[in-house]
C-alpha cells in the first residue's frame, strides 16, 4: 500500500477514505466522549506551527483594573493594542 506524503495531510486516501453518506448515515455519537467534552475533560485546541524565529515574549504584566478593563473593552485584539502602544512609546522615548 502506497504511503501518503506528510503534504498530504487531510487528503482522503486509501488509509483514510473520504466519508459517502452511508458512512455518515451509520455514523453514531459516543455518549462517553460527548459527556466528557461537556465536562471539560477534553480540550479542542488548534495549535499554530511555532514560528522559526519568535518576536515576541509571553510575560506577566501587573495592570491597574481600570487601565485592563479600557482594553478588554475595545474588543478582540486588545492585547495587540496594548502592544501597538507601548511600542509606539518606546519608539519615541529612543528618539
Amino acid at each position: 500500500m502506497k504511503r501518503s506524503k506528510p503534504t498530504d495531510f487531510g487528503k482522503p486516501d486509501a488509509e483514510n477514505p473520504e466519508w459517502t453518506k452511508a458512512d455518515f448515515a451509520r455514523a453514531r455519537r459516543d455518549p462517553a466522549l460527548a459527556a466528557a467534552a461537556k465536562a471539560g475533560k477534553i480540550r479542542y485546541t488548534v495549535r499554530r506551527a511555532p514560528t522559526k524565529t519568535p518576536t515576541q515574549e509571553r510575560v506577566t504584566l501587573p495592570l491597574d483594573r481600570d487601565v485592563l478593563a479600557f482594553f478588554k473593552g475595545t474588543g478582540t485584539g486588545w492585547q495587540a493594542r496594548v502592544n501597538t502602544i507601548l511600542k509606539a512609546v518606546a519608539e519615541a522615548q529612543t528618539r
